[in-house]
């Protein structure tokens, strides 16, 4: 026998699901250390292995689109566009400990702009359009600190 669900209560358990499995639990005490300590080894070795180079990122064509673009008013293809962008929630910039202490940030000088181009239709005939987004060419560590940090 199935069961129908409907796709709000499908989101809902979605989303129940991945809170629970981003639960912390401070107070948890661990009993063995040398478990604890091959744990947290191994998790900041995870970190470094993160490092800060550019990543490949997703972006939405008419999120692009300034307020005034007349662009908004057609269905575009490509739809959205890839790009390598230094992104700090993806990399890592910090010691040995899992202790992030600066912010991965494109270097000086290689941030380009990359030209794309969009079609859409209009009067049964396709348009073309170009864009430009800035990609990041390399990364590098800076020493200062991620918004999230208390200082």
């Amino acid at each position: 026998m199935r069961v129908k669900r409907s796709s709000s209560s499908m989101v809902v358990l979605l989303l129940v699901l991945a809170a629970s499995l981003a639960t912390i639990v401070p107070d948890f005490e661990v009993k063995d250390h040398t478990l604890a300590e091959k744990s947290i080894k191994r998790q900041v070795k995870h970190l470094q292995e993160m490092g800060c180079q550019p990543i490949r990122q997703k972006f939405y064509v008419k999120d692009m689109l300034g307020p005034e673009s007349k662009l908004h008013d057609y269905q575009l293809y490509p739809n959205v566009f890839s790009v390598k962008r230094c992104v700090n929630s993806f990399s890592y910039c910090g010691d040995t400990l899992g202790e992030e202490t600066s912010s991965c940030l494109p270097v000086n000088g290689t941030v380009k702009k990359k030209q794309f181009k969009v079609y859409y239709s209009k009067d049964d005939k396709k348009q073309y359009s170009r864009m430009k987004l800035d990609i990041h060419r390399k990364c590098e560590c800076h020493p200062q600190f991620p918004s999230h940090h208390k200082a």
